[in-house]
């Protein structure tokens, strides 16, 4: 196998079995193909019906090494991910049951770098930092102090993200149905000044309400403003941009419906 390649590119695998005896010997060499893509008109084994814990894949040759001599077992695979790709084990068994494993080899899958951070074929800022920035979401908690925020450390981890301090709750309500979309319009006055970040809106179970968006005024002065970015990652908060410390705020919710209730108020957490 080659030490270095890049994604996409096809790997050539050679296995040769050598023979010191004065006699053949019949042999049985199963690799693994975990991880890539194989090519060629192979034998690869049907995992059994109803395995509980199915084996790994791989492809498997039968042939004589004749005495004296060398047989060799060629294939081709494709690597489906970036980084270390780890070839185990080879096994060959002969005629007479003696099972011999080769030593493992790893061959590493570089990323071909475009600008897109696709961890479907395993990129991260490990396998591949011309794509994946420092603070990308990629699976990978990058802990530095180098102005970005890593949205996959755990709270607390990672000094460039702000710590999050809930300050207004409604708390869930016990019977939230009938639920429907609209607009809130009105005041929350706070015993002191606060400064918001982040607006949290409890859905009903089984439903994927959310709040659209949210403006904040002081004195009748758009102060801060945020808009839902769809059901990905946390769909449940909205991001507030330019917030500053009010005495009250006014809450605007989803699309109005044309009605109007004077003793409603959304289902939020506002977290600092």
């Amino acid at each position: 196998m080659y030490n270095d390649v890049y994604i996409g590119e096809i790997v050539r695998v050679n296995i040769t079995i050598e023979n010191d005896n004065d006699y053949p010997v019949n042999v049985t060499v199963r690799d693994s193909t975990a991880g890539a893509i194989v090519y060629g008109g192979l034998n690869i084994p049907q995992i059994p019906p109803g395995m509980i814990a199915p084996p790994m894949p791989y492809v498997e040759f039968t042939d004589t090494v004749p005495a004296h001599g060398e047989k060799s077992f060629t294939y081709s695979l494709l690597p489906t991910l970036v980084g270390h790709y780890i070839h185990s084990a080879t096994e060959v068994r002969t005629d007479n049951d003696v099972l011999i494993y080769l030593d493992p080899q790893t061959t590493e899958i570089n990323c071909i770098s475009d600008g897109v951070c696709d961890e479907s074929i395993g990129e991260n800022y490990i396998t591949c930092p011309q794509d994946c920035w420092s603070g990308a979401e990629d699976g990978i908690c990058n802990p530095i102090a180098d102005g970005q925020c890593d949205k996959d450390c755990i709270e607390g981890l990672d000094p460039d993200c702000p710590t999050e301090k809930l300050i207004f709750d409604t708390g869930a309500p016990s019977n939230p149905y009938p639920s429907i979309a609209g607009m809130h319009i009105g005041n929350i006055i706070p015993s002191q000044d606060i400064t918001v970040h982040k607006i949290y809106t409890y859905s009903c179970p089984g439903t994927g309400g959310h709040t659209e968006s949210i403006e904040l005024y002081e004195n009748g002065t758009l102060i801060a403003n945020g808009t839902w970015e769809d059901y990905a990652g946390d769909w449940h908060n909205v991001t507030l941009h330019n917030v500053t410390g009010a005495p009250y705020v006014r809450l605007l919710k989803g699309h109005t419906n044309g009605k109007v209730y004077y003793d409603w108020i959304p289902a939020i957490q506002l977290l600092e």
